[in-house]
């Protein structure tokens, strides 16, 4: 086994640890699919006016959930604009060297400044405490309606910026925060360039075919069925052949497995990195690259 694959099994072993008895789903795997869930969620953004942290209020079929954003950089409207989601157990607002940020080690922590606008989106379910979002997860209408709304978020942040601006918007983000950029893309598509990492659009094989299942409950293993049908959303994504989509996927990756979501991607561009998970996410000049590159070539 190589360091790649060992180093993202020795997380699952971690993850495992600390959920305890609380499994993936182990209360309900009862949720709308997204097709239903995304359109269902409305609400709206402040007016962004410059750097700092903004809140955001939404009612949804889980309850109050508060999604924020931060405008890390501005340099105006004459500038492109890259939105970045967060992965799993991420803290995207902490700006310091030893935070669990990708954003800010691949935008800030660099000797070559970006030049772009630059916004970090954090999910509800990533603003409460661990054991918090631990419980959170143990019912999956939670966990599907964080993704329905950070999908909005997204929207809404593309709808203001093209408003206001023809230069191109960039979404990103890396594994949960990939996903969350297939799906602004398979339901809205507004942006100009889209750039998942480490993620596809069969969701349940996540959770089904990689190293979370053994962090998923019996009802997870025992309805395969049911969670494609609520979780995957290959049908809305797979077809479009608009040239903005620039994904990347690691060759040894454990929890998002190249063989299990490479098919998605059909036609397009695929950037597979010699790394699994874990290694890829420490690897933020390789995501810099990529991201960087796929803005250059969709000009």
């Amino acid at each position: 086994m190589n360091i790649h694959k060992l180093l993202d099994n020795g997380a699952v072993k971690v993850m495992k640890l600390v959920a305890g008895r609380r499994r993936i789903f182990s209360k309900s795997i009862e949720s709308p699919p997204f097709y239903e869930l995304i359109p269902g969620i409305k609400f709206e953004i402040p007016e962004i006016k410059g750097e700092g942290i903004y809140e955001v209020h939404v009612d949804t079929p889980a309850g109050k959930m508060n999604p924020a954003f931060k405008v890390q950089k501005w340099l105006g409207n004459d500038f492109p604009t890259i939105i970045y989601h967060h992965g799993n157990s991420e803290k995207p607002f902490k700006i310091r060297r030893f935070a669990r940020n990708t954003f800010f080690k691949i935008f800030i922590d660099t000797k070559e400044p970006v030049q772009a606008n630059l916004i970090a989106l954090c999910s509800p379910m990533h603003r409460i405490p661990i054991k918090e979002y631990q419980e959170k997860l143990t019912e999956m209408i939670n966990f599907t309606v964080s993704f329905a709304v950070m999908t909005n978020l997204v929207e809404e942040i593309v709808k203001q910026l093209k408003h206001r601006s023809q230069k191109p918007v960039i979404v990103s983000g890396i594994s949960f925060g990939g996903f969350v950029t297939n799906l602004h893309r398979a339901f809205f598509d507004s942006a100009d360039v889209y750039v998942p990492m480490l993620a596809g659009s069969s969701m349940e094989k996540s959770f089904l075919e990689s190293g979370f299942y053994e962090l998923a409950s019996d009802l997870v293993k025992e309805n395969p069925e049911k969670m494609k049908e609520i979780l995957n959303f290959d049908k809305q994504f797979m077809g479009n052949k608009r040239k903005n989509l620039f994904p990347l996927l690691g060759k040894h990756d454990q929890f998002v497995r190249l063989e299990s979501h490479l098919e998605c991607y059909e036609h397009h561009p695929v950037n597979i990195v010699e790394k699994g998970h874990v290694t890829t996410a420490f690897s933020p000049a390789t995501m810099r690259k990529h991201i960087l590159s796929s803005r250059d070539n969709s000009n």
